[in-house]
Order: structure tokens, then sequence, then C-alpha cells
């Protein structure tokens, strides 16, 4: 009986581990000076949802020194720069997925290749990696 209860709790663990993983990361920490700003960013994250070519445009008017740093570390294609914004701005492989109609594994890819691309280490999440490029 006591191993029934050790493995139950071992899967709900894991079960709430991957539920909140993504809740745990070092999250975006941009300070909104003005309301503008902060509707900026609102208008930002939904052309993200919406796969708005939009997007791109509006998030540079929002953190224009992302594309400049992130150019400095490796030249990179605009699809390559959209994509590291959708990190930038913390959504999980699964949300870029589905705003970007493609598959999970896909994303997967991406992120990998960027990884090589940007000489991330293996050991350091790719999140906190693009969090820690501005400041």
């Amino acid at each position: 009986m006591s191993i029934a209860v050790c493995i139950l709790f071992i899967f709900l663990f894991l079960y709430y581990y991957r539920k909140h993983k993504s809740r745990n990361l070092d999250k975006l920490d941009i300070p909104h000076q003005s309301p503008a700003q902060e509707s900026i960013f609102k208008e930002v994250i939904q052309l993200a949802k919406d796969n708005n070519p939009e997007f791109l445009t509006r998030f540079n008017e929002y953190c224009p020194r992302f594309s400049e740093e992130l150019l400095k570390v490796s030249p990179l294609k605009i699809s390559e720069i959209r994509f590291c914004a959708y990190i930038y701005l913390n959504f999980s492989t699964k949300e870029i997925a589905e705003y970007t109609f493609t598959s999970v594994r896909t994303v997967q890819t991406k992120k990998y290749n960027l990884r090589k691309k940007l000489n991330i280490p293996g050991d350091m999440d790719i999140y906190v990696w693009f969090s820690k490029l501005l400041k």
C-alpha cells in the first residue's frame, strides 16, 4: 500500500512540475514606464497570439534594443528574430506552436538550432538567456 502511495505522489509531482515549469522561469521584467508603453505591450502580445505580420515591427517599437543586441551575438534571419521575440516574451513551446501554426516538434527544433547559432550553453535555460540579453 505504501508503495502505491509513493508512486501516486511521484506522478502528482511530475504532473505539477510539467504543468507549472514555465512559471518558475525568470519572467520578463521590463518596467512599464507609462500607460502608453503598457498598451503597446498588450498590443504586442495580441499581435503575437494572432501571428500578425506587424508583430515584429510593434515589438521593435516596444523593445528597440532587442534586435540590435541579438544581431551583435549572431547574424539572424527576420524569421529567427521573430521566433526569438516569442521566446523573449516568455511564450512556452506549446504556445509558440499554437500561435505560429506549427508543430511542437518544429518549435523544439527551432530552439535547438537557435541554441547552436547563438552559442547558448546546454545547461542554461533559453528563456533565462533571452531575459538576460538586455541586462
